[in-house]
């Protein structure tokens, strides 16, 4: 091999070396891949004794959400799946105890992954309606009530979903009127603490714990925006109490607010994307199931 071969060989050499270089360069930094997730969320509130009542043509809610559940799941066997109900499935107008157990224990057999409680589920009494919450594996979340006798919550504030890699803490609150309609026997039995003071004493926990996290509120529309602008790490509420029939979702800043009604009229099914473990868009639709029934 000649002199000018030989330069030449190691001059490709090099140049092959410094293009190693430069590519593995421009991978180090190139963005890597984003982590996207999409979560099929179906969501009731204060059905108030109709989950299970036909409705037009014998319609019924909880037909209806066990169908938009089998769609769903059968359209996409690996499909991220989260069904809630935001309180108050006990009726106070034709009040029932039997209806109100039948209907939680439907919710349970129809998958759903959470509810919290609202101002009627103690109609009956608070520790009545314990017990009952007992027998069922579906959570039922109050970060509001302490017993007094044991110093722990009475029914659990929170609840860890994940979902691939993405951590989404679920925290049940519900309104101040829960506590004023309890017998005076009851009153002494526990410790409530307001809408602030029940959030405080958990946010800590819940920023560890999780990459999103998710208001189960049976506050109503009007706190749940005071809650977002006070706490805008909390980037979705599922509301109920105020009985408001949100067509599409309200933004405070970037906190999504979801509200499907009253009475069974219709149900929440939103598509929830997540990118890097931030939620990104939330595709709201409310299905209404009256067709009597006049969108306002």
């Amino acid at each position: 091999m000649n002199k000018n071969n030989k330069k030449i060989k190691l001059l490709l050499m090099a140049l092959f070396c410094l293009l190693a270089v430069f590519l593995n360069a421009v991978q180090a930094a190139a963005p890597k891949d984003k982590s996207i997730i999409e979560i099929e969320l179906i969501h009731t509130n204060d059905t108030h004794g109709n989950l299970q009542k036909p409705f037009d043509e014998g319609v019924t809610l909880l037909k209806n959400v066990s169908g938009f559940k089998n769609m769903i799941v059968n359209n996409k066997k690996d499909a991220h799946l989260l069904m809630l109900d935001a309180g108050d499935i006990t009726s106070y107008k034709d009040v029932s105890f039997d209806t109100m157990e039948s209907d939680l224990r439907a919710l349970d057999a129809a998958g759903y992954d959470a509810m919290t409680i609202g101002n009627h589920e103690i109609d009956f009494g608070l520790y009545r309606f314990h017990e009952l919450a007992k027998t069922i594996k579906m959570p039922v979340l109050c970060a509001n009530i302490i017993d007094n006798k044991t110093g722990t919550y009475l029914f659990k504030p929170y609840i860890i979903k994940t979902f691939v890699k993405t951590r989404i803490a679920i925290a049940g609150i519900t309104a101040s009127n829960t506590f004023t309609a309890l017998s005076d026997e009851e009153k002494k039995s526990i410790t409530f603490m307001g809408t602030d003071e029940a959030y405080l004493k958990i946010r800590a926990e819940l920023k560890e714990k999780a990459d999103i996290i998710v208001l189960l509120s049976h506050l109503g529309l009007p706190e749940d925006r005071e809650f977002a602008k006070k706490y805008p790490e909390v980037k979705l509420i599922i509301g109920a109490h105020s009985h408001t029939f949100l067509n599409e979702p309200e933004y405070i800043g970037k906190t999504c607010i979801l509200n499907a009604g009253k009475f069974g009229d219709c149900l929440g099914k939103a598509k929830i994307k997540i990118v890097n473990n931030e939620i990104m868009s939330v595709d709201e639709q409310l299905i209404y199931l009256k067709k009597t029934f006049l969108k306002k």
